[in-house]
């Protein structure tokens, strides 16, 4: 089928790669585009990336939780301390002691700031105008299939396509996602209790 002269062509290749690899710029909702912009400290250069942003929301909603869950002590935690102390507890219980051993519990702060910033760095890829940053072509099967199941209906040019095919799969996907979101967490920190575990207690 030709192409209309001054019709633009849809490349899925260029969009799935838009949203899975790194850039110099950042979409806001009503803005559009945003150029990011670059640090000089000293002769270097430091340039701030999507995903570096995405990081420091991440760091900055950590810091937030953190601070509804301890403004407020009580004997018997509600709402958000409830939710984060179940997490410290797990972290504790079933990665630190298990995987370092008595002396684990030393490591739970830095394990539980590795799961939570792992969380919510993947949390904020399903936010729209988000990225996740660990979005890239290693660790993204989930994206990749997301957006080549929309793309079908651009380049099969059927609505009906859409609604039977590509809305279902990407809906069922993104369901998994959420699941991947959790998960991802959970075994990056185990493997990081592990090798410590490994390194505090090396094998003979």
């Amino acid at each position: 089928m030709s192409v209309p002269a001054g019709a633009e062509v849809f490349r899925p290749d260029e969009m799935i790669s838009h949203h899975i690899l790194d850039s110099r710029t950042l979409e806001l909702p009503f803005v559009g585009e945003v150029q990011l912009p670059v640090l000089h400290l000293g002769r270097y250069e430091l340039p701030i990336t999507k995903y570096v942003v995405m990081m420091w929301i991440a760091s900055a909603l950590i810091l937030l939780v953190a601070w509804l869950a301890t403004r407020r002590r009580s004997l018997a935690p509600r709402g958000v301390h409830n939710v984060l102390e179940a997490i410290v507890v797990f972290v504790r219980d079933e990665l630190a002691r298990k995987n370092i051993g008595p002396h684990g519990d030393r490591y739970v702060p830095y394990l539980l700031s590795t799961f939570t910033f792992i969380l919510f760095c993947n949390m904020l890829g399903l936010v729209p105008y988000g990225a996740t940053a660990t979005s890239n072509i290693s660790v993204t099967a989930g994206h990749i299939a997301v957006l080549s199941f929309f793309s079908l209906v651009f380049i099969l040019k059927s609505v009906w396509v859409g609604v039977v095919l590509s809305l279902p799969l990407a809906l069922f996907i993104s369901g998994i996602e959420i699941l991947v979101v959790f998960l991802q967490a959970y075994i990056f920190t185990m493997l990081t209790s592990l090798f410590i575990g490994m390194s505090v207690h090396p094998q003979h």
